[in-house]
């Protein structure tokens, strides 16, 4: 495909964030690009530096980064997740149809449950189609803890909530 579009050899910036598991993906991602004879340069950068380049809308070509937004309802993600924000989105991607149905699914109160869920799948639908963003691990989180401590929950984005933590 790359080579029908004219290309003989792609180089392309990788922005990673410098930390072990992070590190891990964006090698794994150079090594399936090489495989395509796609060359990608790691450009491994602080936490701070890269959110920064986020919300700048200042990000290389390929970049990798987490976020927690994917287990909230679709149109949270789409106004409040910098990749996905309908209205300034790190790839600079502009729809009229992702901008309505984003607004309509975050504005318009739930009269049902399915409507609701017809909204969502829309906006779904347009990242799946458009693919301006891709979400593309699901990186598990393995929380390890004694026989001996009880009430420890995490709230949606995944974070530790001790407040009601104790031990036996």
């Amino acid at each position: 495909l790359l080579r029908s579009a004219g290309h003989r050899k792609l180089e392309l910036p990788l922005l990673h964030i410098a930390l072990p598991g992070e590190t891990a993906i964006a090698e794994s991602i150079q090594y399936d690009l090489k495989q395509i004879g796609v060359h990608v340069t790691l450009e491994p950068t602080d936490g701070a530096t890269a959110q920064k380049k986020l919300i700048a809308q200042q990000m290389p070509a390929l970049w990798s980064m987490g976020h927690g937004f994917a287990q909230v309802q679709p149109s949270t993600l789409a106004v409040s997740a910098y990749p996905f924000n309908e209205a300034k989105n790190t790839s600079k991607y502009r729809s009229a149809a992702y901008t309505k149905v984003v607004r309509e699914a975050w504005t318009k109160p739930e009269s049902g449950v399915a409507e609701a869920n017809a909204l969502h799948e829309k906006i779904s639908g347009i990242l799946l189609e458009e693919a301006f963003i891709i979400d593309l691990v699901v990186r598990g989180q393995v929380q390890v803890n004694a026989d001996r401590l009880h009430g420890v929950t995490q709230n949606k984005f995944s974070y530790l909530n001790l407040d009601d933590a104790y031990l036996v």
